[in-house]
């Protein structure tokens, strides 16, 4: 133990020393049986707050509220207990010192779901009284989760949407309620689209600093017979915004500037960056497939109820080359000489996140994935499944103010594992002080220190080691070898993460039974 907190000292001296990193890494831990971290909820100048979970076959899931000190070892754990077994928990938040707790419960007498609302402090002292915030008609039990949570850009209040079951042939309502932290009623919103609830799709929505609430749906677009055909149909994106000022509700339909009838808007997101302008984003496409072709931005102005700076960016050939081995650059080749070319858009990413930087600008970041499962069957008839989970290369762009694409990059990843569920596979991503970007992920150690590889070796746990990836402003990087997994005695989830201001970076690492905290500071 002594031997392998020694080598974790002088990595992280080295790394210090030569990019300005400080790389803090607390204890190991155990976890208690089958308890796992499921949500990292603060880390601040007072330490880590964490829920962990316990889930059983035949028992609903248990909780309680795991706190840390400053050197991210554990503190006596806070395990609660809801007083009504039927209660189920939807949501934690946390702000300024309370962690707000969001569940549901499911009436049979009265057909209906409730929505309650409590609080937790940091010793993990649950507030008993419960507040009824909301209830919805239920079609059965297995349909309570009618309810999402957001906080509001400000964060002094939650943004609640209330989905009513499924109605064929009316069109789709949804109740929006706006609460403060004491649970008090500052809005409470009726929203009645001009659609039937088989014809839109409600994606997302957002609650801005004035309190208008902004809405991304996709709307099924007629067929020639002018008849919708709900799934089948073609969809197009919509946005729609509620206007507190004057309770007026606009729908606007969203192109980019491109031949409409020949693009197709797919993996769009809504966020607001943080000056507090929604932005809406993603990828489009010139065919139907898992294929993208470019990426597009725009802006609700509500000053003028309308949305601008609409910008979109082609890959060029160039870029999309990058993503191709040599075999698809000759396929490519000769489709183009044949007069098709089925490479001319990039295929299998899926975007990840939006990391925002202090001016408004941001970082659009995507990445390959491909998951499949192969089954087979041996002589004695037994049949085996395996899942597939392949995380490949990274897409970053770039965003101005104007939403206009300074610059596209492509970092080589290459990470296949089989049943886990991708679990050490992935990224992290965090915003430095002077608004550079960084992202993280588990390599071959073969790999660790080459920018672009000339063969992608796949990672295991026994040559896994963090690798940090930092791009400058004209979209250059560098890769650094972090943590060796096997020294550490632990591997990097990369998908759970606190990024608590920049420049500051929580890690989360653990092997099935052992678990730590990694601090990294930029």
């Amino acid at each position: 133990m002594k031997i392998t907190l020694l080598i974790a000292y002088m990595l992280a001296s080295f790394i210090v020393l030569c990019q300005n990193i400080e790389i803090h890494q607390g204890p190991k831990n155990r976890f208690a049986s089958n308890w796992f971290v499921s949500d990292i909820l603060t880390s601040d100048a007072n330490g880590i707050i964490t829920i962990q979970e316990k889930r059983g076959i035949f028992r609903k899931p248990t909780y309680k509220l795991q706190n840390y000190d400053q050197s991210m070892a554990p503190l006596p754990e806070a395990e609660f207990e809801l007083p009504d077994k039927d209660l189920e928990i939807q949501q934690f938040l946390y702000k300024n010192e309370t962690v707000f707790i969001f569940f549901s419960k499911y009436d049979k007498d009265k057909n209906l779901n409730f929505l309650y609302g409590t609080t937790l402090n940091r010793r993990g002292q649950l507030n008993q009284n419960f507040f009824e915030l909301a209830a919805v008609e239920a079609d059965s039990k297995r349909k309570i989760n009618s309810f999402d949570i957001n906080h509001a850009h400000d964060s002094t209040k939650f943004l609640i949407s209330i989905i009513p079951p499924f109605s064929k042939k009316e069109n789709q309502q949804v109740h929006f309620l706006v609460l403060d932290h004491e649970f008090k009623e500052y809005d409470n919103v009726q929203i009645k689209f001009p659609y039937e609830d088989r014809d839109i799709n409600l994606k997302d929505a957002q609650l801005d600093k004035d309190g208008n609430i902004h809405l991304m749906a996709s709307v099924a677009l007629p067929g020639e017979d002018g008849k919708r055909r709900g799934v089948l149909a073609d969809w197009d994106l919509r946005l729609f915004t509620y206007y507190k000022d004057d309770e007026s509700f606009k729908e606007h339909k969203v192109t980019i500037g491109r031949n409409e009838e020949d693009t197709y808007l797919t993996q769009v997101q809504m966020f607001r960056d943080a000056k507090g302008v929604i932005h809406c984003s993603g990828f489009y496409s010139n065919n139907k497939q898992n294929s993208v072709k470019g990426l597009f931005t725009l802006d609700v102005d509500t000053e003028n109820k309308t949305i601008k700076n609409i910008k979109h960016q082609d890959f060029t050939d160039e870029f999309i080359n990058e993503f191709l081995n040599k075999r698809q650059q000759k396929k490519k080749q000769r489709a183009q000489e044949r007069g098709s070319n089925r490479f001319d858009e990039l295929r299998n990413i899926v975007l990840r996140d939006f990391v925002l930087k202090s001016d408004g600008s941001f970082y659009f970041v995507a990445e390959s994935y491909v998951y499949y499962v192969v089954s087979t069957t041996d002589a004695n008839g037994v049949t085996r499944t395996t899942h597939h989970y392949v995380y490949g290369d990274v897409l970053l762009a770039d965003v101005k103010v104007d939403n206009t694409v300074n610059w596209f990059a492509r970092i080589p990843k290459y990470q296949h594992t089989t049943n886990d569920n991708g679990k050490y596979s992935g990224l992290s991503t965090s915003i430095g002080k002077n608004d550079e970007l960084y992202v993280i992920f588990n390599d071959s150690k073969k790999n660790a220190n080459i920018k672009y590889p000339e063969k992608r070796i796949n990672f295991n746990l026994k040559n896994a080691i963090t690798v940090l990836v930092s791009f400058d402003q004209k979209g250059d990087f560098n890769k650094t070898a972090l943590m060796p997994a096997k020294e550490a005695a632990t591997i990097l989830m990369p998908k759970m993460y606190y990024a608590s201001s920049p420049g500051d970076l929580l890690l989360f690492a653990t092997t099935r039974k052992d678990y730590r905290f990694i601090n990294i500071r930029f």
